[in-house]
């Protein structure tokens, strides 16, 4: 999460005057879960952050997107 939403505050903050919405979704080395498996659940996030108001990060899995943080 917090790669993705340096990111994101990265590009708010720009002067291209856009924001992105990020979609994330991990894995352990042990974890069973293919690489379709993470795409998908990526882009499941991606969407959900899309519905909660855009210039999000979502984390597959978590109840709910986070509100953006601010720059610092």
């Amino acid at each position: 999460r917090t790669l993705a939403e340096s990111m994101r505050a990265a590009v708010a903050n720009s002067p291209m005057g856009v924001t992105i919405s990020i979609g994330v979704s991990t894995a352990l080395p042990d974890d069973a879960a293919v690489p379709t498996e993470l795409f998908t659940r990526a882009d499941e996030a991606l969407y959900a952050a899309k519905r909660a108001g855009r210039n999000r990060v979502c984390v597959w899995g978590e109840a709910a997107c986070a509100e953006p943080v601010a720059a610092a």
